[in-house]
């Protein structure tokens, strides 16, 4: 298309004269006696009456201005709408030629795309990256841009494919030097730290970091485990102390009253014969205070009956 030619046939600037130096020889004269109006209660009336008369003279010139403005706009208006015709003609063929161009461009960067895919796909088998680092190889946008060879972007590719599998190697030796490093301390000390916490740690931590980490909470479960002992020791004395009062204080009735003066009751003669087993014995034990609870701790223990005949002290 050759290029086009507007040519303009006539441009009348806008020009506007009006009495503008007259006007405002009048209102200086005109408004000079407004100026030094002082507001009192009296002169109310008088102060409003000018004001209105101010504010008509204001409109009238405002209202001037805006009818003058339009006059103006108009052509100006009417000439704009001339060339939006004239351009909607030129949009009516281009916009069709663009949606197409558009529609093959979009093609042409998804079949590129899934190009680029396969290539991403077989370097990650190639090179052996994990999900992780696998996931972090993706498509630049501007691998799809039709000035960017697919062998260009093969080759970029590679490229951060092989770094990315350096930092996976580097991954792994860390989790292992940090699981060998807990294995060690484990076995030194007797003690069941878990590696997967501190796995964790170097997502944020550098290597020494974490076996710091893991040096402190050695110590910590160490002194924890020497408290926990020593609890377990004097809980173990006490229950033994406790077994040997028990002991003591289960020995037989026999051994409790050996050196106790003891009155049996007067039995009648079928008490005084020889009982058999399932038959009670009523007898009278005289014992001293301090052994009392002894003597009747032994009772309750082996359910024999009794009861406490005590002299009142007066």
């Amino acid at each position: 298309m050759n290029e086009l030619q507007i040519k303009t046939m006539e441009s009348i600037p806008a020009k506007i004269e009006f009495n503008k130096y007259q006007l405002i020889d009048e209102l200086n004269v005109t408004l000079k006696k407004y100026e030094n109006l002082v507001f009192t209660e009296d002169n109310t009336p008088e102060i409003r009456k000018a004001l209105a008369e101010l504010r008509k003279g204001k409109r009238a010139a405002n209202d001037y201005r805006l009818s003058i403005k339009r006059e103006l706009i108009a052509p100006v208006t009417e000439f704009e709408n001339d060339i939006k015709d004239i351009t909607k003609l030129f949009d009516d063929v281009i916009n069709p030629i663009n949606d197409q161009l558009k529609e093959y461009e979009e093609n042409r960067r998804n079949e590129k795309r899934k190009e680029l895919e396969t290539i991403i796909e077989e370097t990650i088998q190639s090179v052996g990256l994990n999900e992780k680092y696998a996931n972090q190889l993706t498509i630049d946008e501007q691998y799809l841009n039709k000035s960017t060879s697919i062998r260009t972007a093969k080759e970029s590719i590679e490229f951060n494919a092989n770094n990315l599998l350096n930092e996976q190697k580097v991954e792994e030796m860390n989790k292992e030097s940090i699981e060998m490093f807990v294995k060690l301390k484990n076995s030194e000390n007797d003690l069941n730290l878990s590696v997967t916490a501190y796995l964790s740690q170097l997502e944020y931590k550098d290597v020494e970091e974490v076996k710091n980490t893991i040096d402190e909470d050695v110590i910590k479960e160490l002194e924890h485990n020497e408290k926990r002992l020593k609890e377990i020791e004097l809980k173990a004395e006490k229950e033994k102390e406790r077994i040997k009062q028990e002991s003591i204080e289960a020995e037989p009735l026999k051994s409790i009253v050996n050196d106790l003066p003891f009155e049996n009751i007067e039995q009648d003669e079928e008490t005084a014969t020889e009982t058999e087993s399932n038959e009670t014995i009523e007898f009278r034990v005289y014992v001293p205070v301090n052994k009392l609870n002894s003597l009747i701790d032994f009772l309750r223990k082996n359910d024999i009956d009794y009861y406490d005949e005590r002299e009142l002290p007066f």
